[in-house]
């Protein structure tokens, strides 16, 4: 995938780790397969996340370890057992960890732009906040399930700068409206349909059109 990615006009990150801020500083690291870049637009940061849900599974999981050399009907372990299935998503195509890598890259951009920009971000004002929802980040994922039947699935979203100024400045009344994620199957079931769907993403994240 990081193959074709790259003939198609994509351009990986040194690093494939993404950091997410709160209140102006780093609280969380994000596991990814790989981050990209448009290569004729890499100032503006990268835009896309390769990401196996298998593994964000796995890493969960691995969060919440049982305790050793105790029966599965012990008390210990069925809570350990209570904590690991109450963090495990309902649908695995709608991880939570899909929003917060898709956050992490649009705060990517807005850092990146600034420092190319060599402006930093102040405090936005309150009364000019609302023009934070004209400026948005959109950020693009592919993952790869852990399901019986493997496929990839591609999502979008276009992230308000005010919500990322929300996060930064979480004491401040910021207005921002909330944001969609959206997501498209890409199907295994044949290497045409495949090649179909992979064109129509790339198309998408080079900005040739926006429609699901």
């Amino acid at each position: 995938m990081r193959d074709i990615l790259r003939k198609c006009g994509m351009t990986r990150d040194k690093h494939s780790g993404l950091n997410f801020y709160f209140n102006g500083r780093h609280v969380a690291s994000l596991y990814t397969y790989g981050i990209f870049s448009r290569t004729s637009y890499e100032a503006d940061g990268p835009s896309l996340a390769f990401l196996s849900l298998r593994d964000v599974s796995q890493q969960r999981n691995m969060s919440i370890r049982f305790p050793r050399h105790v029966e599965r009907s012990s008390p210990e372990y069925r809570i350990a057992e209570k904590n690991r299935n109450s963090v495990r998503p309902v649908n695995e195509v709608e991880d939570p960890y899909i929003a917060a890598v898709l956050i992490a890259l649009a705060q990517k951009q807005q850092r990146r732009q600034h420092a190319v920009a060599g402006t930093q971000a102040d405090t936005p004002n309150r009364e000019d906040a609302s023009d934070g929802e004209l400026k948005a980040h959109e950020v693009f994922l592919l993952a790869h399930t852990a399901m019986d039947k493997p496929c990839l699935y591609f999502y979008t979203a276009r992230i308000p700068s005010s919500f990322l100024d929300r996060l930064d400045y979480p004491s401040e009344n910021i207005p921002s409206c909330p944001f969609r994620i959206k997501y498209h199957q890409i199907s295994f079931s044949s290497l045409d349909a495949m090649k179909k769907d992979l064109k129509f993403a790339i198309a998408v994240i080079h900005g040739e059109e926006y429609v699901f």
